[in-house]
């Protein structure tokens, strides 16, 4: 923070530093995530992880139709209003406590207006819970996004950490005791989405008297010009759980969502790019940003493809050995998958750029295009394949979107396809800084010792 109170992002440390540290966070989160996934399979089987997916995904959906894109609007603004980043904190919460709460009553009503037909619960109980996580998990992601724009990857990654851990402990505490069930899972999912914020309040520090009515007001108007794309891309990766959901059984979800979980390991890497990257695409001129943006995408398929060969090869033993052999029928989705999430995991660092151009129209056209395809390819391949038909119609959705994200991009920032393709030294000088942070860690370990 300045003098006069703004905002800035860090500006210590390499790049290859920068993704070292959120990419071995991430792979303990994925570390983290993988246990707490295997606890509920092998607790509840391929019924329950259904049932208590499809709870935890009514409300994700609430989300993603009712956060008003307003994480996409700090990132214009962050660049463009330098001196109101106080400001933008501290409408953070506000905003997320009022829309919060306006969302998780309309996707209350919702439900009960689509019915057991077609949105079938094992509990009522249980989806009060997951929507009153509703107005955290906003407050969350969007705390979340403003700690990345000030290049705090640090804190961010420490949140992260401290909700997945405090809900894998948990879990393990209820499994030694014999109390977990499919309520039991969902609630504390639903008590443990709020924790991340006891990090991003007191990094960020959101004082009241900073709150501007004006500002919340653009922040809004902002954001819901890219919204009707961002709830497109968040139905892309979640509809189909709801659909499947009326299409075939809760076993039959089970198994899609291993296959899913797994398939997103392959953002393990990727994310990390993002995350390293955002801050410098955010508040950098144009041009940078675009050239930042680019070595992202390069960095992204790297080690998308490495990630996802390693989790091809190995799923066929590996996943039945984690989660039981009941859910050996999630092999063949995952494999089906795979290939488009290699293709999304770069539509994320250019899709931060594509912000920058406020163009919010061709995005959303984007988001939502690929949204209808995976729609409409769901219920013409369900019926005839199953959960197989479920992952064409994934992937293919996945691969339009990335497709169309590039042509923008490169339209846009004038950049040649080649600039998409992995360049051999620049891969070599992002080791080199990795290797040259491992030493320095250690050496300052040596010092401490």
């Amino acid at each position: 923070m300045t003098a006069t109170g703004e905002v800035s992002p860090a500006t210590g440390g390499t790049l290859g530093a920068r993704m070292l540290s959120t990419f071995a966070t991430r792979i303990l989160l994925t570390g983290v995530g993988a246990l707490t996934g295997i606890i509920i399979a092998r607790a509840l089987g391929p019924t329950g992880r259904g049932q208590y997916v499809v709870v935890v995904t009514v409300s994700s959906i609430a989300v993603a139709l009712g956060h008003l894109s307003v994480e996409q609007a700090h990132v214009y603004l962050w660049a463009e209003l330098r001196e109101q980043r106080r400001a933008l904190i501290a409408n953070a919460g506000l905003l997320a406590a009022i829309v919060g709460g306006a969302v998780a009553v309309v996707a209350a009503v919702a439900v009960a207006l689509l019915g057991p037909d077609l949105v079938p619960l094992f509990s009522t109980t249980a989806l009060v819970i997951a929507l009153a996580a509703v107005p955290f998990s906003l407050m969350v992601m969007w705390n979340n996004g403003l700690l990345l724009l000030a290049g705090k990857l640090g804190r961010y990654n420490a949140g992260m950490l401290l909700g997945a851990l405090t809900q894998c402990a948990l879990l393990i505490g209820l499994t030694l005791t014999g109390h977990i069930s499919t309520f039991a899972v969902v609630a504390v999912w639903g008590a443990t989405m709020g924790l991340p914020l006891l990090v991003s309040l007191r990094t960020l520090r959101p004082r009241f008297r900073d709150a501007s009515l004006p500002l919340a007001v653009r922040t809004i108007r902002t954001g819901l010009r890219y919204h009707a794309g961002l709830a497109a891309f968040f139905l892309l990766l979640r509809l189909d759980v709801l659909l499947l959901n009326g299409l075939v059984s809760p076993e039959q979800v089970g198994l899609y969502s291993v296959a899913v979980t797994m398939a997103e390991l392959v953002w393990l890497f990727t994310d990390s790019v993002a995350n390293a990257v955002v801050a410098r695409q955010a508040d950098s001129e144009l041009a940078d940003a675009a050239r930042v943006t680019a070595a992202s995408v390069r960095f992204s398929i790297v080690g998308a493809v490495v990630l996802t060969l390693g989790i091809g090869v190995t799923s066929p033993l590996l996943l039945p050995f984690l989660y039981g052999a009941q859910f050996a029928g999630a092999v063949v989705p995952l494999a089906v998958l795979l290939p488009g999430v290699v293709c999304l995991a770069v539509s994320r660092p250019v899709g931060s750029y594509l912000l920058r151009l406020n163009r919010p129209l061709l995005t959303a056209g984007s988001a939502a295009a690929a949204g209808m395809l995976n729609v409409g390819l769901v219920l013409l391949l369900v019926p005839v394949l199953g959960i197989v038909g479920a992952s064409i119609a994934a992937s293919a959705g996945y691969a339009a979107l990335a497709l169309a994200y590039l042509a923008l991009f490169r339209h846009f920032a004038d950049t040649p396809w080649r600039d998409f393709l992995p360049r051999p030294a620049e891969l070599a000088g992002v080791a080199r800084q990795t290797a040259g942070a491992i030493g320095s860690r250690r050496r300052h370990r040596k010092g401490q010792s």
